[in-house]
């Protein structure tokens, strides 16, 4: 199946919503196609440059982060904007849904991040801000877990920081360096796997 999805350029963002559409991004319009069909069905407008978009994993819904201070949250099946999320960095580049949808997780890592708390933990559906997370670090990539409890958040070097979340408080952060570690196990994997496959003569003669 191949699908027209209607940009004059290059989408440069895609996620499937709402059970039957792709939501494509290119530069300040987001596109639904339905994906049956193959027909593009509706053009939403997002007024500034798209940076990021993620679908609500138990509803119709679309969280699309802009170069504007702005997340917009859209009902997909009533083709409506619900809310307007003021948020603290100009373009925030990261969003990721809890697995119910009732929490909202915006970061942003590029140039317009701004000086305030960057991260930030929303609720989507009421359009309220939960939290402001405070930390002196820089998340490149931040995710919920598949069981809400979790958030991930991984900086510039290499430690992946877990917040826990009873409800919507965040309990403590538990700190894990990756990276080095990965790098090294993976070497001394390899170094046996060629010592495993080198033949009797290899071994002996040092090759």
């Amino acid at each position: 199946l191949v699908l027209s999805v209607g940009h004059a350029g290059a989408p440069r963002k895609a996620v499937f919503v709402g059970g039957g559409h792709l939501a494509t991004a290119g530069d300040t319009t987001v596109h639904l196609t339905d994906v049956s069909s193959g027909l593009t069905v509706a053009s939403l407008p997002q007024g500034s440059l798209v940076m990021a978009l993620e679908a609500s994993p138990v509803a119709p819904l679309l969280a699309v982060a802009t170069c504007d201070h702005t997340v917009l949250i859209w009902d997909v099946a009533a083709r409506r904007l619900l809310h307007r999320l003021p948020v603290a960095s100009e373009c925030s580049d990261m969003v990721s849904w809890s697995p119910d949808g009732t929490l909202l997780a915006v970061d942003a890592y590029g140039c317009c991040r701004g000086t305030g708390p960057s991260l930030q933990i929303w609720d989507p559906v009421g359009g309220r801000l939960r939290e402001d997370v405070v930390r002196p670090w820089r998340a490149r990539a931040v995710k919920f877990a598949g069981n809400g409890a979790w958030l991930a958040a991984v900086d510039d070097g290499g430690t992946a920081h877990i917040l826990e979340w009873p409800g919507a408080r965040r309990r403590r952060v538990r700190v894990a360096r990756i990276g080095l570690c990965l790098v090294r196990q993976r070497s001394q994997a390899a170094e046996a796997g060629l010592a495993r496959d080198a033949g009797p003569r290899d071994r002996r003669h040092g090759r």
